[in-house]
């Protein structure tokens, strides 16, 4: 899950400076399980520092061809969740996403678990790497607005001054102080978004005049997102704590859906990387390839044998083959995982509908279609006017329903169509599919997934034209 994300202009910063940054975050860290021990740079902008005492890692990755630089700091904490913090710097457009994301592993306690903002940002914004927002600074304090500057307050409400980032306006209450801990608003939100603050309420009539009665007053606080005229108010009508909840989670759901570039993501300059990597690698072997091919030309077939040269060419061809092919699974493996990400991502929300049981998975999103498929089902069956259907079309709609299971049962079906007895192809899609097949006399085993929970034999070879179907309807019910 995405907990926080930001997109910074940046200004003045090398590759260098970058790096030299990163390091002194992770060294001067106050949290010791965060600091890896003996940190020393030799210049290398693809390296990777692993301490497995503490279960972390920090990782360079230079994409040169594009000035794109990255850095992943992974940890595992003891609860067993997976904490990654990324920045990805493009230096041609001067540019600086900053990503922190948690995910658990099987073996976590799944334990709700706060953050905070990576202190990088913090560094960056004292050091004076990050511009101006049209003329907001990036900071971690509350900026205060002062009645001479009411105009530019009134710019920002009548949606005439549109900025990068959220904004939010804290007006005074009654009693003239603002209705929650600014101070704490502004740390909790640095880089992701601005907090103004209304010096005095003694100048709300001349803002409710400019705005034509459109701001916020008397505590209420508005939260303004860029290139819109939504906004959030929060009405000053509970606790304190409760009106920075809805704050800081109106910021971070905007920030977090937003559709962030695939270079400025650890896994799109991943796979940027393998990819120029691929290309380099094919054209090594097209080249290697020819050559040898000029050579057999000039030489007869005795004499190709005999060449050292050739041999040494051929076994140069073997080679980059073997690691074309290892680049192409390294791809498609990083691919996934993108695609597993942008999942993720486009799945951000404050809290979770359900929670998982102790069931695994035996594939990914094998639960979550299986409880959609229930939805789906109960859904055609209720009246569409009725509530209950408009609450499960709204489930099916955000939960990127793909009906594998559908798609899994009408293989199986074509699979064992005309069944008379097992042929490779069977084989094979069964496996795809999750089944061990084994051999029990006159009978074949299937195990899906391996659990014996569920199992059931076939026949070796169809009694009659049925059989295929019965099979089907079988491995249907009992497990897709």
């Amino acid at each position: 899950m995405i907990l926080y994300s930001t997109l910074l202009p940046i200004k003045h910063l090398t590759k260098e400076a970058m790096v030299e940054l990163v390091i002194r975050w992770n060294q001067t860290s106050p949290y010791n399980e965060n600091v890896i021990d003996d940190l020393s740079w030799q210049g290398d902008f693809n390296a990777t520092y692993i301490q497995e005492d503490k279960r972390i890692a920090l990782k360079f990755l230079d994409y040169p061809a594009h000035h794109i630089f990255g850095v992943r700091f992974k940890k595992t904490d003891q609860t067993g969740a997976i904490w990654h913090t990324d920045f990805v710097m493009n230096f041609e457009e001067m540019k600086m996403s900053v990503t922190l994301n948690r995910t658990y592993s099987k073996d976590s306690l799944m334990e709700i678990t706060s953050f905070a903002v990576p202190y990088f940002v913090k560094m960056l914004m004292e050091e004076g790497y990050v511009e101006d927002d049209h003329g907001l600074p990036y900071v971690d304090t509350p900026i205060t607005i002062h009645e001479s500057e009411i105009n530019k307050l009134a710019d920002l409400m009548n949606r005439q001054t549109i900025y990068d980032h959220p904004v939010v306006y804290v007006s005074r209450t009654i009693k003239d102080r603002p209705s929650v801990n600014v101070e704490w608003l502004a740390r909790n939100l640095k880089g992701a978004a601005h907090v103004l603050v209304q010096s005095s309420n003694v100048y709300n009539e001349e803002i409710r005049y400019l705005t034509h009665d459109q701001n916020e007053y008397f505590g209420s606080i508005g939260v303004y997102f860029p290139k819109s005229i939504r906004k959030v108010v929060v009405k000053n009508n509970g606790t304190s704590a409760m009106m920075m909840e809805k704050i800081l989670k109106a910021v971070m759901h905007y920030q977090n859906t937003q559709q962030m570039p695939s270079l400025y993501t650890w896994f799109g300059l991943q796979n940027a990387v393998l990819e120029d990597q691929l290309s380099l690698t094919a054209q090594e072997v097209k080249e290697a390839r020819a050559e040898t091919e000029e050579y057999a030309n000039i030489f007869d077939e005795d004499n190709r044998k005999l060449s050292s040269e050739n041999k040494q060419l051929r076994a140069q061809i073997d080679k980059l083959e073997a690691r074309l092919h290892e680049i192409s699974e390294a791809y498609e493996s990083k691919k996934l995982e993108n695609q597993e990400l942008i999942a993720a991502m486009n799945d951000v929300d404050a809290s979770p509908l359900l929670h998982y049981g102790n069931e695994r998975e035996f594939y990914n999103g094998e639960i979550r279609e299986i409880v959609l498929d229930a939805i789906d089902e109960v859904m055609q069956k209720t009246d569409e006017r009725a509530r209950r259907h408009d609450i499960y079309q709204d489930i099916i709609d955000h939960n990127h329903y793909e009906k594998q299971a559908i798609k899994k049962q009408n293989q199986v079906k074509e699979c064992f169509k005309n069944y008379k007895k097992m042929t490779p192809d069977i084989r094979r899609t069964l496996k795809d599919l999750g089944f061990e097949l084994g051999e029990d006399g006159k009978h074949y085993r299937l195990i899906y997934y391996g659990d014996e929970r569920y199992a059931t034999s076939i026949s070796k070879t169809g009694s009659d034209h049925r059989e295929g179907k019965n099979i089907a309807s079988v491995l249907k019910k009992m497990m897709l």
